[in-house]
């Protein structure tokens, strides 16, 4: 025969099972879930330190500065957890090591790892992290966290739940003894008459407990409970019925209202030129979306991500959502920062469509889902195109009418550059595309052809991001365009296109004034077959225009332009490389070497630069020359540079070579006109194409000067003060001859 089992045993049993439960949990699964997150707060800790260190010590891998590694490192060993942290080459070689290095984390800093990479290994966690500049030498960041606190936390832990546990145990054993005896008595009482109740004796007794605890007032609760009980139980029968009935209308009611409701909702959705779709943190669409995305689109698979959707229309911004979605997951980044990495615009052939995103929130402002809203904006696109093609045909006739010799040198020799490339881009070489194409872009944008030098620009961007070569796409692209442009200008210049020869008033009535002075028919001759040739005040006049322009896309004040000629001119024909290369010069000129006009005052200069152009025969020597009064050569950054790109940078002669070499730019960013570091050696290839030589004098916050020379045994020059001096004295007087210091070439 079994023991009967009583309410004081159960309780009592109840009570202690709670507590040992409770212990448990505290005992257990509480410590465990606290060293579980203190292990990945320490793993969150160092992987958020390698990225942010392997992004602080860029510049220290670009400029071997050991100096700004040190300060951050010991910044970072200030943490008691951090035991070492090192920076390596690409190669293996050691930049700098703070703190114990193992041998295990010397033998990672050899590898050159493509992401961040956290390891558990005994006691120590190891962060590698890659660091890749934006100048381009990568290096490699170990860095050592010690888990000793972690483990010693961890026994502390353990340690306290479980003493804590047995005597929380202890006295719940005691205290559900006491407790369960002291209740069991009278909840039983209690219960006999409930249980009878409960059975459908509602003529029981009431329960006779007069105690004033709570048992005592339960008791007596439930007696008032009985009788009320009684009382209520056919009202509620009677009220029952009715209820049931007003609830089935109404949720008839509301069901009506509700489909109503979604069937508007579908009406505007379905009409509007906007698509809307939802989808999940993780980038999963959902089920809510409006009909016209699937029009445009097509349905979107079961548990498809929103940027393999996207990808359908446009391959590219599909990578790119996707690249940039995990940012937004991860939640590395507040919400709005990282929806301003997503892509704002994608294209689907000559359909163009703008995408914006609503985060939507959870109750704990954590990103739950997200609203995606796209909107044909072909319209748009192709309105804003309309403009930018009237613009540049408004810039095109500028440049004609302001200079049509000059305009037709630069559409001429632009045609070939794009032919060359188009026709012998695998045989020119890599270099050789990046100097055409930044000096196409360069004299495209001076002379107004805008969307050909946007073309350029977007190219030299793709090669500077690790392209080796043009794309046939991109050389079709720029073919294209030019034809289309090119088009255009033939209208605009239409028979004035022919081979004409122009002769200046100036030049008209000096030639006037010869013949009616009886001047030397040998003279007059000469002076008259310089009229085939173009004079250097011409092309220096126009080389003046641009420079004002140049300076005010730059934000510079207007310079001073002063230009000696010196009588001399040149086949037009022979010079039309080095011309179109010049601008580069130009550019450096007043990018690089104009100060701007705050700096200018700050230094006691004049707001107005002065730049002074010369064309001159010095000796068997012809020479151009631009000169400026500006913040002249950072000649210490040019040695740094250098020495980055293990180029000769002792002598002064080394740093000015080195101002030539594909690559090099004192500047850390690219601009709009300069920082690509290929424009300069395409200009020295021009000039030692001729047999010239560059030479080069600056003194720091003094200006600069260039000069290049070449023998006047291999170039056509007349000059009219040498070979017509009766002619020559109806021009101004003749310059004295130029010089400088340094040469290259």
């Amino acid at each position: 025969m079994h023991r009967k089992i009583g309410i004081f045993h159960k309780l009592a049993g109840l009570i202690v099972g709670l507590i040992a439960a409770l212990v448990t949990l505290l005992a257990i699964y509480f410590p465990k879930q606290q060293i579980d997150s203190m292990q990945r707060a320490l793993r969150i800790k160092a992987a958020t330190y390698g990225r942010l260190v392997s992004e602080q010590v860029r510049s220290a891998v670009a400029f071997d500065d050991v100096e700004t590694a040190r300060e951050i490192f010991a910044a970072v060993l200030k943490d008691r957890d951090v035991i070492s942290i090192a920076l390596f080459y690409a190669d293996g070689r050691l930049l700098h090591a703070s703190g114990d290095v193992s041998d295990t984390a010397v033998q990672a800093g050899g590898t050159e790892k493509f992401g961040l990479v956290v390891t558990e290994a005994t006691e120590v966690l190891r962060v590698i992290a890659p660091v890749v500049s934006l100048e381009g030498p990568r290096g490699t960041l170990t860095m050592e966290v010690s888990t000793s606190t972690l483990e010693a936390k961890r026994h502390e832990i353990t340690r306290g739940a479980l003493g804590l546990g047995v005597m929380a145990l202890i006295v719940g054993v005691l205290m559900a003894a006491l407790i369960g005896r002291s209740f069991a008595r009278r909840i039983i009482a209690i219960a006999t008459v409930a249980t009878a109740v409960a059975a459908g004796d509602r003529e029981q007794r009431p329960v006779e407990d007069h105690a004033g605890d709570e048992i005592g007032a339960l008791a007596r609760a439930f007696n008032a409970m009985l009788a009320q009980l009684r009382g209520l139980i056919a009202q509620i029968r009677k009220q029952a019925k009715r209820q049931g009935e007003r609830l089935e209308r109404l949720v008839e009611q509301r069901t009506h209202e509700l489909n109503a409701r979604n069937q508007d909702m579908r009406l505007v959705l379905d009409n509007v030129d906007q698509g809307f779709l939802t989808t999940d943190r993780n980038g999963v669409v959902l089920g809510e979306r409006s009909a016209i995305v699937e029009r445009w689109f097509g349905t979107p698979r079961t548990n498809e991500f929103i940027w393999h959707y996207i990808s359908r229309a446009d391959a590219k911004q599909g990578q790119w959502l996707e690249v940039s979605w995990f940012g937004l997951a991860d939640g590395v980044l507040p919400v709005a920062m990282s929806l301003l990495q997503l892509p704002d615009r994608f294209q689907r052939g000559d359909q163009y469509f703008a995408i914006a995103y609503k985060p939507l929130l959870d109750k704990n402002e954590q990103l739950d889902k997200l609203l995606i809203i796209i909107s044909d904006i072909s319209a748009e696109v192709e309105s804003e195109r309309a403009r930018a093609e009237q613009r540049e045909l408004l810039e095109l006739v500028s440049s004609i009418m302001e200079d049509r010799q000059a305009f037709l040198e630069f559409f001429a020799e632009a045609g070939q550059q794009i032919a060359a490339l188009r026709q012998h881009s695998a045989e020119l070489g890599s270099l050789a595309v990046k100097r055409l194409l930044h000096t196409l872009r360069g004299n495209c944008s001076l002379f107004g052809a805008i969307s050909i030098a946007e073309i350029c620009r977007e190219i030299e961007g793709d090669l500077s991001d690790g392209g080796d070569d043009v794309g046939g796409t991109d050389l079709q692209r720029l073919w294209q365009r030019w034809h289309v442009v090119a088009e255009r200008i033939d209208n605009l210049l239409g028979a004035r296109k022919r081979s004409v020869l122009e002769i200046a008033r100036d030049d008209y009535d000096r030639a006037l004034h010869a013949i009616a002075d009886d001047i030397p028919a040998a003279q007059v001759s000469c002076l008259f077959r310089s009229f085939k040739l173009e004079s250097t005040r011409s092309r220096l006049s126009r080389i003046a225009e641009q420079l004002q322009r140049l300076a005010i896309s730059c934000g510079k004040s207007p310079v001073t332009v002063e230009i000696a000629d010196g009588g001399l001119r040149i086949d037009p024909q022979e010079w039309s490389q080095f011309w179109s290369t010049f601008v580069h010069v130009l550019r450096n000129a007043i990018d690089h070497g104009i100060e701007t006009p705050a700096e200018r005052e700050k230094l006691g200069k004049l707001e107005r630069a002065t730049i002074t152009l010369r064309t001159v025969l010095d000796g068997d020597s012809f020479c151009i020359q631009i000169a400026d009064n500006g913040r002249g050569i950072d000649w210490q950054a040019v040695r740094e540079k250098a020495a980055y790109r293990c180029l000769p940078h002792e002598s002064h002669s080394e740093l000015v070579a080195a101002l030539f070499v594909d690559g090099l730019s004192t500047r850390d960013g690219v601009s709009e006109l300069s920082g690509r570091g290929v424009g300069m050696s395409a200009l020295k290839a021009a000039c030692e194409a001729r047999g010239g030589v560059i030479n080069v004098a600056s003194t720091p916050g003094a200006g600069t000067t260039f000069t290049f020379t070449w023998s006047i045994h291999r170039v056509t020059v007349i000059d009219l003060y040498r070979d017509a001096p009766l002619v020559a004295g109806l021009y101004s007087t003749q310059p004295a001859p130029v010089s400088s210091d340094a040469a290259v070439g």
